[in-house]
Parts: structure tokens; C-alpha cells; sequence
């Protein structure tokens, strides 16, 4: 794995918090090493590609994988890790650089914000969709989203799933699973009680 140190203060603006962070990207031989299991590409399989990079943060110990350019607020709910107090707005900045050659970042970052925090925390997190319960759009009765877990037949991996169920019956299409994830977390969906089931 390719690395590079970077640390992060707040200092010059009236803060008083210091991050260090690793970045991480797979060598080339990496990306051509195959499973002991099924033989396929390891890192292709598991869906991460080139743009992802890993994030960790070395005063805590914790980090996770990204893909620059979403929002690293969700991004960060998502994975759940704890954090120093300079690790979402280290992010954000890391969102907006040219990451294909580490060596022309800078060792040492200046956040312009000086919201400070004595001790580092753990995300909450967006909401987790439950396998085998219902949900629904706030204020909207249909359709009723049904997520489902199982897995691949042929290859064995576990599989996600989202479906739509209608007023008539029918059920339809995949849903973003992680962007239904990130609507619970805001309230944006809601799960149904057990006495609505029945009459979803």
C-alpha cells in the first residue's frame, strides 16, 4: 500500500486541535491479487475501485475506506469510526485535492475553522435498515420499502437488497441501500410499527 502522513490544526485560527492522519491506496500488484476462495481480483470483488482511497486517523486508530467527492459528513456516518475533532473538516479539504500523486500534498494542513473539542468521539451514524421490516417515505403510504439480505448463488457473496412494495401488490426495483441508510438517519423514511404491518 502507497502511504502518506498528513497532519491537520486548527491553531492558526484560534483552535487548539491537532490531527494526524495516514492515507492509504493499494499498489498495482495489490489490485491483481486474487481470492484463495473464488479466484476473482480481491479488491475489484469487493467493489472499491482506483478513486477509493483509506483514511485513518493515528491517534484513535480507526479509520475506513472513501471515495472522494460525496459528502464526508455522510460518508463518516456511514462508517460509524471514532474520530479526533479535525477529522471531518481534514476530509472535507482532502475532498477537493488532486489525489493521484500523495507526495504532492502537503505534510501539514491548516483547517480554517476554529471549533475545537477536548477529546475525540465515535459517530452515531446514520439509522440501519433492518432485513425483514418495512419502511416508508415520511407523509407517503406507498410504496412500502422492504430491504432483504441473502446470499449470491453462484458466487457466495452476501447480497443486498431494496424493494418497493405498491398499494396493488405488485413489488418492483432495487433501491440504493446506503442512500436509504443516510434517509433514515435524517428522518427522511421511518419504520413501521408492528400494528401498521398488517395494513401496509
Amino acid at each position: 500500500m502507497i502511504t502518506k502522513f498528513i497532519e491537520a490544526t486548527n491553531v492558526e485560527c484560534g483552535g487548539m486541535n491537532w490531527g494526524k492522519f495516514m492515507l492509504g491506496r493499494f499498489t498495482a500488484d495489490e489490485w491483481k491479487r486474487r481470492s484463495a476462495v473464488d479466484e476473482r481480483v480481491q479488491l475489484n470483488a469487493r467493489g472499491w475501485t482506483p478513486e477509493h482511497i483509506l483514511v485513518m486517523d493515528l491517534q484513535t486508530g480507526e479509520g475506513a475506506i472513501f471515495k472522494p467527492g460525496g459528502s464526508p459528513k455522510h460518508d463518516l456516518d456511514k462508517h460509524k469510526v471514532w474520530v479526533c475533532p479535525l477529522f471531518e473538516p481534514f476530509l472535507k479539504w482532502l475532498y477537493t485535492q488532486d489525489l493521484s500523486d500523495f507526495e504532492k500534498l502537503p505534510a501539514l494542513v491548516n483547517i480554517p475553522d476554529p471549533t475545537s473539542a477536548l477529546a475525540g468521539y465515535r459517530r452515531e451514524g446514520t439509522g440501519q435498515l433492518k432485513p425483514g421490516r418495512r419502511y416508508r417515505m415520511r407523509n407517503v403510504k406507498w410504496p412500502v420499502i422492504r430491504p432483504s439480505e441473502g446470499v449470491h448463488p453462484l458466487s457466495g457473496d452476501p447480497v443486498r437488497a431494496v424493494f418497493y412494495e405498491w398499494e396493488n401488490g405488485s413489488v418492483s426495483g432495487f433501491g440504493d441501500w446506503d442512500k436509504l441508510e443516510a434517509q433514515l438517519g435524517t428522518n427522511e423514511i421511518e419504520e413501521l410499527p408492528d400494528a401498521e404491518l398488517a395494513n401496509a
